[in-house]
């Protein structure tokens, strides 16, 4: 065994950056190289090695100070080299399937030259001697190169001069290769698109960090850019609310070992936290139950662990299904994640963005885009006021928390509504333009009465109600007569 060079005190700090030194991918390890050569001379400066007892160093000490830091620089390379390949070699065996599987998704493919499969049916047979008697006769040292272009050009001579017969039969082997190809790629695609069951989707969540470590590894070595991941879903096995899991991934470390969760402030509440109630929102849908500050009431996703996939699962039991996950209080489906849907959908909430939506169900089949914040109010029911400026006020407090503009009609009466309560009343109250309908829900901490303009954050239309009352009984019942006109549901931005 080898003499040790490193202090005990050397040897603890090498062993504890050994892990991280682990956990970092291939294409990234320069990055970890700078930040450990920073981290060594902070603990043990070169410098100080050297010459103890010298405040201010010569010139000539300088430079011996820096030959000494490239020597050790090189000496901490070699160190982890000898002493993690037990470890990526571990590491290696379980990552290939994941690797290669990405690669030849993210790679173009293409048929080969009739040289190249010339090459794999005939090689050994009829070009293989020509090569190595053409390298044999050559004087200098044969480059990988050289070599290269010598079997390159014994392939091009020698299939031109083949019989039709064998060019037939590789071109035959082309197209055969082609065709197979084809139907595997058919095959596999036919798979994704199939149901998978539990037990597949527990194994495919086991795998999921490898999945993503090969991915972007890819992306990284093609873009050089790094990344930072959230996801979330079910997990097979559990049900209900218990199932929603999340995950954070980052591809990435600073000069100083760091991924971006780690110098984010207050990563879990502000990005983890926030991401768990979006969620929760597609998968669990659940009328907004929001209390006076606007924040929603739920405990927050919480994040996958090894736990969470070791539960016996039957064999061929279904994977999770979202739109069998209810949530109390809602029979809605959740729309597909990034779609407006024209179906009936829930009422949602989210608390990073505070935004309550209803609708009721479509007399459109073609489903509408979503308008970016700050869009004026545009009717898609019909021309409207895009501005009906609302004043309605519950016990001498704005309500602008939610609108509802309502096509223009003719001689539409407009009814004060009931008595409000100061947490859930409603009023109606209309603009200068008579066939404009506006009700607001009451929220107490939008300041005094004040005229505030709609901003459509989500549009979604036309719709038909048929009163108020869909939106559940958090709300007080609202003057709205059952006309089935279509509306517009908008939130508003103070």
């Amino acid at each position: 065994m080898p003499i040790r060079w490193t202090t005990p005190e050397e040897f603890k700090f090498l062993q504890g950056e050994k892990k991280v030194y682990l956990t970092i991918p291939s294409a990234q390890k320069w990055l970890f190289w700078d930040g450990l050569y920073e981290r060594w001379q902070i603990e043990f400066p070169e410098a100080a090695r050297l010459f103890p007892n010298v405040d201010v160093l010569t010139d000539e000490q300088k430079i011996t100070v820096e030959v000494e830091k490239a020597k050790r620089k090189f000496k901490l390379r070699t160190w982890f080299t000898n002493n993690t390949k037990a470890d990526t070699r571990t590491t290696n065996r379980n990552a290939p399937a994941a690797h290669i599987k990405v690669e030849d998704a993210l790679k173009p493919t293409r048929n080969l030259q009739e040289t190249e499969m010339y090459s794999r049916m005939y090689y050994e047979d009829k070009v293989k001697m020509r090569v190595e008697n053409e390298i044999a006769v050559m004087k200098t040292p044969v480059s990988k190169k050289a070599r290269v272009d010598v079997v390159c050009r014994a392939l091009r001579e020698s299939y031109a001069t083949e019989s039709d017969e064998v060019k037939r039969e590789v071109k035959a082997a082309i197209k055969d290769r082609g065709e197979a190809r084809q139907k595997a790629r058919e095959r596999a695609q036919k798979e994704l698109d199939s149901p998978i069951s539990a037990q597949e989707m527990q194994e495919n969540l086991r795998s999921i960090y490898k999945e993503l470590d090969a991915f972007f590894a890819s992306v990284w070595r093609r873009t050089g850019w790094y990344f930072s991941v959230v996801g979330g879903g079910l997990i097979p096995g559990v049900t209900g609310r218990d199932a929603l899991r999340c995950i954070t991934y980052h591809y990435g470390r600073d000069r100083h070992g760091h991924h971006w969760g780690q110098v984010y402030p207050d990563f879990a509440e502000n990005v983890q936290g926030q991401y768990g109630d979006y969620i929760e929102d597609i998968f669990v849908p659940s009328p907004h139950n929001a209390d006076t500050s606007g924040k929603t009431t739920r405990a927050p996703v919480p994040e996958m662990t090894q736990k969470d996939l070791e539960r016996e699962l039957d064999t061929g039991s279904p994977a999770p299904d979202p739109s069998q996950v209810s949530a109390e209080a809602s029979t809605s489906t959740a729309p597909h994640p990034g779609c407006l849907s024209q179906t009936p959908a829930p009422i949602a909430s989210s608390q990073s963005s505070k935004t309550v939506s209803s609708a009721a169900p479509s007399t459109s089949s073609e489903p509408r885009p979503q308008q970016s914040t700050h869009d004026a109010l545009i009717d898609p029911c019909g021309p409207a006021d895009p501005t009906f400026n609302a004043l309605s006020t519950v016990s001498g407090q704005q309500t602008a928390a939610l609108s509802i503009g309502v096509t223009p009609v003719s001689g539409l009466a407009h009814t004060q509504a009931a008595t409000p309560s100061p947490s859930t009343g409603s009023v109606l109250a209309a603009n200068s333009n008579p066939s404009v309908a506006v009700q607001n829900f009451a929220s107490p901490n939008w300041g005094t009465a004040a005229s505030q303009p709609g901003l459509v954050d989500d549009l979604f239309g036309p719709l038909n109600y048929s009163d108020a009352a869909m939106f559940g009984s958090q709300f007080s019942s609202v003057p709205f007569q059952n006309t089935g006109l279509p509306t517009c549901l908008v939130t508003e931005h103070i």
